[in-house]
């Protein structure tokens, strides 16, 4: 492309001397003969690749966050079943020697 850098795969632009950061995801890949133009989904048209990265990462914490709340309240019962599996255990043998 004239005044910019198109990759090889069609779809991802930067203006000429642009750092990497300025790239944008287009929707319109160059056409072939041998395989149908891949289009991007909506929400990443015209976005910047680090935006879409940015984007990406926030969401990524947010379920990491969603996974360790998850996680340690999972753990609060694994501990409440091993306490409640030995006292069920103590009394089962209290019972048994008092049987005998």
């Amino acid at each position: 492309a004239a005044g910019g850098t198109t990759s090889l795969f069609g779809g991802i632009t930067a203006p000429a001397g642009a750092p990497p950061s300025a790239l944008t995801l287009t929707g319109a890949a160059a056409p072939s003969a041998a395989a149908p133009a891949a289009t991007l989904p909506s929400r990443l048209q015209g976005k910047r690749l680090v935006d879409i990265m940015d984007e990406f990462r926030q969401r990524l914490g947010e379920q990491v966050n969603v996974f360790t709340t998850q996680a340690s309240q999972v753990e609060l019962w694994d501990r409440q079943i091993i306490e409640q599996r030995d006292m069920a255990l103590r009394l089962h043998e209290t019972t048994t020697n008092l049987k005998q």
